[in-house]
């Protein structure tokens, strides 16, 4: 069992999302509000609640709710178990809240001391951003599911023990903190850049598709920030049909093509990563800036990674399917996709000679390409 409190304010938050939206999402909101029930300390699953409907004809029923968390910033230990580097970062935050605070008012100035710790936990955000990666976020998505699915016989249990005759359920209550803002996200409404889109990823259905839908009735997914604010979103279905339920909801459901998908789990994209940050003072407040040294992938096998996942995307397309990418990625279709031929067998050498030849021969200017595409996505603000 996790922390309590945090538990608790995760549950709270998703009842206040359900109970906003409609359908069969606020009946899932309904139901997870419900008085607890007394029982054992410290007794599996985290929540235990009935509900009682306020027409006389509804049947009382008795939820367990079982929580955990998945960090996209996580970090594989040398026992093997995923530890989560965002719960690191948040604990920081609030110790330096709760220390700084009383040197802390609308009417002095920041002391350089505050402001020294402050930069310190930025420069830890921002190093765990960049360090972050595809496949590390699945890893530990499936990690910390497979942790909890031994236990759902025994949620089961005491949600029987303790039910009587009330209807019985049993739900996981996911906590995702997720970093996907920057990606380009492709469907049918076109693409979408920074518009806080829901990251369901192909490969996140069917990590959820081996939860048995016999046991667990309900998943409430909440996607969020490394600390979560009102860009908090939350998804309730049922565990049956789980691609029904969130095209129902009109979520769509992406495939990643990102060039960091060649990267092994916890493969951190930069090595010998060292990093510093610097502050100063203005009129209007405080300016922080990050500078960053790291032995990064060679420049040969990024472009390789980079024209993989381009055609990857050229096989997505084809079928139709939705997918998410990376700016390398985008950049590198929005410039060249007019170039190569609708071949999926041509390899990454062939598309760059193909590429070469047609830029050479047309007399493209690419310094022009390259302006239209930081125009479009307000690159050049970044």
């Amino acid at each position: 069992m996790g922390n309590k409190d945090g538990e608790l304010a995760c549950l709270n938050l998703a009842i206040e999302k359900c109970l906003k939206q409609k359908g069969f999402s606020k009946k899932i909101g309904l139901m997870l509000s419900g008085n607890d029930v007394e029982r054992d300390n410290n007794e599996a699953p985290d929540f235990l609640r009935c509900y009682k409907p306020t027409n006389c004809n509804g049947k009382s029923v008795i939820i367990g709710i079982e929580h955990y968390r998945v960090d996209h910033y996580s970090e594989k230990l040398r026992n093997k178990k995923v530890s989560s580097l965002g719960v690191q970062y948040e604990n920081e935050v609030k110790k330096s809240i709760e220390k700084w605070k009383p040197e802390l008012s609308e009417d002095t100035e920041i002391p350089d001391n505050v402001l020294s710790d402050f930069s310190d936990i930025l420069l830890q955000a921002f190093e765990q951003r960049i360090q972050a990666t595809y496949n590390t976020f699945i890893s530990a998505f499936g990690y910390s599911l497979n942790k909890h699915l031994p236990s759902i016989d025994n949620y089961l249990s005491v949600v029987n023990r303790y039910g009587g005759d009330c209807e019985k359920k049993l739900a996981l209550l996911l906590e995702v903190h997720t970093d996907f803002s920057q990606l380009f996200y492709h469907d049918h409404k076109g693409i979408h850049h920074n518009d806080n889109i829901i990251p369901i990823f192909e490969d996140i259905v069917e990590i959820l598709e081996t939860v048995d839908n016999r046991k667990v009735d309900y998943l409430i997914l909440c996607f969020g920030k490394t600390i979560y604010d009102d860009t908090t979103k939350v998804v309730a279905i049922s565990t049956s049909n789980i691609r029904k339920q969130l095209q129902k909801l009109h979520i769509p459901i992406y495939h990643y093509a990102g060039h960091d998908i060649f990267l092994s789990e916890f493969q951190t994209p930069r090595l010998d990563l060292t990093s510093k940050v610097d502050y100063k003072r203005n009129e209007g407040g405080y300016d922080f800036h990050i500078s960053i040294t790291s032995r990064d992938i060679k420049d040969e096998s990024r472009m390789d990674m980079i024209i993989g996942a381009y055609r990857f995307i050229k096989i997505i397309e084809c079928k139709g399917m939705n997918y998410a990418t990376t700016e390398p990625v985008e950049m590198f279709y929005e410039l060249f996709d007019e170039y190569v031929p609708q071949e999926f067998q041509l390899s990454s050498q062939d598309i760059v000679k193909i590429i070469a030849s047609n830029i050479f021969n047309r007399g493209v200017d690419l310094d022009e390409k390259y302006r239209v595409f930081n125009k479009k996505w307000d690159r050049d603000k970044t």
